[in-house]
Order: structure tokens, then sequence, then C-alpha cells
């Protein structure tokens, strides 16, 4: 059976939340948290087939956060986590988990009057986690709904304001 179909009743709500707030707003340095937050709960409705289970893929929390400090000169580095808490369903029917995880990674660089050089360094514990996956009826250990995530990376780069 094809796995994308249209359900009878469903039920898709949440919340979406963020934040940002220079914690510290000086002329010498500034600290900025940015934080936002998501919250869903997507399942059937009564389905004669799949009950009342909660849909594959959406996770129920998801939350990422960032500390930038902003020092003399244009200097700046930032922190960051990207954390799913708790597991996700792989397949309509509810028998298949993906797990949680979280990742960290920092970026640093320079504002240089409209030209930043910066550096991006991404899960930096070379976590080995699935952050996305296809839907499925019934998923197994070899279903080919799976994508893994990025491993340890580093980037730079130059961006330019005019």
């Amino acid at each position: 059976p094809s796995t994308v179909f249209n359900a009878d009743n469903t039920i898709h709500q949440g919340i979406e939340a963020s934040l940002d707030w220079w914690i510290v707003d000086g002329p010498d340095a500034r600290l900025r948290l940015r934080q936002t937050y998501g919250w869903s709960d997507f399942r059937f409705d009564n389905d004669p087939v799949y009950r009342d289970n909660r849909l594959p893929i959406a996770p129920v929390h998801q939350y990422r956060a960032s500390l930038r400090y902003v020092g003399q000169g244009g200097l700046f580095v930032e922190p960051n986590i990207d954390w799913r808490p708790r597991s996700t369903w792989a397949d309509y029917r509810n028998t298949m988990r993906v797990p949680g995880y979280a990742t960290f990674g920092i970026g640093a660089g320079i504002d240089l009057r409209g030209v930043t050089l910066f550096v991006d360094a991404r899960n930096l514990a070379d976590k080995h986690y699935v952050s996305d996956q296809s839907a499925a009826i019934t998923a197994t250990a070899a279903s080919a709904i799976f994508h893994p995530g990025e491993g340890r990376s580093v980037t730079g780069g130059v961006r330019m304001r005019f």
C-alpha cells in the first residue's frame, strides 16, 4: 500500500515559541540568547485502522538554542544546541521509534564593516543520528526511510552586505 494517503480524521495541534533576548547590550560587549521550541501533538482521531496513534515523522518536542557573544572589534562566538529529547514514530502503526538526539556546535567570526569572516563547526561530538525519515505503514530497521544526520563538520566563509 501507498505510504501517502488521506486519513479521515486527524488532530494537528501544537505550540511554537521563540525568544531572542539581548541579555547584555553594551558598547563594549553584547550577549544574545536565541531559543526556539516546538511542541507537536499530531495524531489520528479514532481511525478504524490506526486508532489514535501518533502520526510519524513529527517530533513531539524540538528545541534549539544559541548564546552569541559579540566583543570589541566585531569578534563573535556562538555555541549552540539542537535537541530532540524524545523519539519519533517511524510508521503509522506506531511499531518502531527513531531515537531522539542532541547535537552541539559553535560558530565564530569577525564583522569588518559589511564583510563577515566566519567559521561554523557542527555536531562536535560526531553523534550518529537520524535527522529525518519518510513515513511507512510498518517500519523495520531495514526500511529505506531513514536519513542520516550530518556528521562532524567545519565550514568557513565570507558574507558581504552592500
